[in-house]
C-alpha cells in the first residue's frame, strides 16, 4: 500500500468506523501481493 493511499484510506476508515453501509477496501499490486509482506485484515 502506498503512503498516500494508505493515509487517505486510513482517514476514511476512521471516519466511517461503525457505519455498516460503508466498506473501505485496499487493493494490492506488485510486491504487495506477496503473502510474506502482506498486511493482516483489520476489522
Amino acid at each position: 500500500m502506498g503512503g498516500v493511499g494508505g493515509y487517505f484510506g486510513g482517514v476514511m476508515a476512521h471516519h466511517f468506523q461503525g457505519q455498516n453501509e460503508i466498506e473501505i477496501a485496499f487493493l494490492a499490486r506488485g510486491e504487495h501481493l506477496n503473502p510474506e509482506s502482506a498486511m493482516e485484515k483489520i476489522n
